[in-house]
């Protein structure tokens, strides 16, 4: 077996990410010596395959070493995971649960509609609807999805955040205040589970005077709010606003630079980080 240590967590996630795609499971552990200010990390490499690809990594004449060990070892089927082609899968044994606030990032990724998370997880981009479709079946499984039931209050959380954030820079009250883009995603006029809906709502219960455009979907957010105003163009929306909400990606929308200028308070509350940010505006950023 090989046993690599360090104080650095952050470098052993590293090498262990880097392992696993090269089919290797590693073991991890942690201790800490009496002495010691940090916990130690360690990794551990067993089983005559996974050692036999690390050998280009050693030195020649450590690999020689190596190779003449592995001639004398048995090549044990590994019970604890199983390698594919191009994956490695192990059972999860156990799930600690830890809780912290900290900003959650992710990369999307154009066209296919996945992203890599920090953990190096891939996964997808999907609707509200199929978030409770899932709850529901594993549900009816005997299974309570945590994880699931976590991702869906996170979603219902942003659209009240991103008014949260916005009281932290302006009171609206009796204020103009721009939304932008009313579809649930560019492209469509479908505003089934827009986000516009509650942050239209949350801006109305504070008593500001809501102006909303979007390219397509103006028409069918008119037969659910036809008591606030609507505009032609994203300028004429911004025209005077004391406070911007960016809801859909529409590229319109990622091409707006003067037209914050304005603005009678230049706050821009941008829910899908495409508004770039320059001097003249106060700018938050989330997503959902």
């Amino acid at each position: 077996m090989y046993d690599y240590g360090s104080v650095s967590e952050d470098l052993i996630q590293g090498m262990q990410f880097l392992l696993h795609s090269l089919g290797i499971v590693p073991s991890y552990r942690t201790s800490q010596s009496e002495q010691s200010t940090r916990p130690a990390h360690f990794l551990r490499v067993s089983s005559k395959r996974q050692i036999a690809e690390l050998r280009d990594m050693f030195l020649p004449e450590e690999r020689q070493k190596i190779e003449s060990r592995l001639d004398d070892r048995k090549d044990i089927e590994p019970t604890g995971h199983s390698v594919g082609d191009s994956f490695t899968t192990v059972p999860v044994r156990d799930i600690s649960i830890t809780e912290d606030e900290v900003d959650v990032y992710s990369l999307e990724v154009e066209d296919n509609h996945t992203f890599v998370t920090t953990d190096g997880l891939v996964v997808h981009n999907c609707f509200p609807k199929d978030v409770d479709a899932l709850r529901a079946a594993a549900r009816e499984a005997g299974y309570e999805p945590q994880m699931l039931d976590a991702a869906n209050a996170v979603n219902e959380e942003q659209p009240r955040r991103l008014l949260a954030l916005l009281d932290d820079h302006v009171d609206v009250a009796g204020r103009r205040v721009a939304v932008l883009g009313l579809s649930f995603k560019p492209g469509t006029d479908d505003i089934r589970n827009s986000r516009a809906i509650p942050v239209i709502e949350g801006l109305r219960d504070r008593g500001a005077e809501v102006v909303a455009y979007d390219p397509v979907a103006t028409e069918p957010m008119r037969e659910q709010f036809p008591d606030i105003a609507y505009a032609d163009s994203a300028a004429a929306t911004l025209d005077g606003a004391a406070g911007a909400a960016v809801v859909t990606d529409w590229d319109e929308f990622a091409a707006l630079d003067s037209e914050f200028d304005a603005m009678a308070e230049p706050v821009v509350v941008d829910g899908r980080r495409i508004i770039e940010r320059r001097e003249g505006i106060t700018y938050e950023g989330l997503t959902w």
